[in-house]
């Protein structure tokens, strides 16, 4: 469990600052005052940790599923990222269904955002070693 809690920990405080930089670069660094960044990143990291849980219960499932098979941990690590890069999208589609109907670029920042800092976190990130590959079994994986 530590290590799928610790890309979605990380990948919901993280996201906020890169959105915050993004916006500061977007504006051309024309943001007066730094303190009104932390508001918008407070009620970011709220709301994210209440929309993901769902996204972070289906992350683990997969994250414990795929622990003990006999695939490398970097086609495991591809599949997270393509499985938490879909709920996430999925998320922001159920937050706002005329997302995809919109061709505002505005409106998909957030969810590339998200979408690229978890598969950043995912990749970087160690990912526990298998039993499998190891060669010791534990009682997990015993049928």
């Amino acid at each position: 469990m530590k290590y799928p809690l610790k890309v979605w920990l990380l990948t919901i405080v993280a996201t906020p600052f890169a959105l915050f930089v993004n916006m500061s670069i977007y504006n051309k660094g024309e943001i007066s005052d730094l303190s009104s960044m932390f508001p918008f990143v407070f009620f970011m990291i709220l709301f994210g940790t209440l929309f993901s849980l769902p996204s972070l219960f289906l992350f683990w499932l997969l994250s414990d599923e795929l622990y003990d098979r006999a695939i490398s941990n970097w086609t495991k690590k591809l599949i997270l990222c393509l499985a938490g890069m879909l709920c996430v999208w999925i998320s922001f589609f159920l937050i706002n269904r005329d997302l995809f109907s919109n061709g505002n670029f505005n409106d998909y920042l957030w969810p590339i955002l998200y979408s690229f800092v978890l598969t950043v976190f995912t990749v970087v990130l160690r990912m526990p070693g298998s039993t499998i590959e190891q060669g010791k079994f534990n009682e997990r994986s015993i049928p």
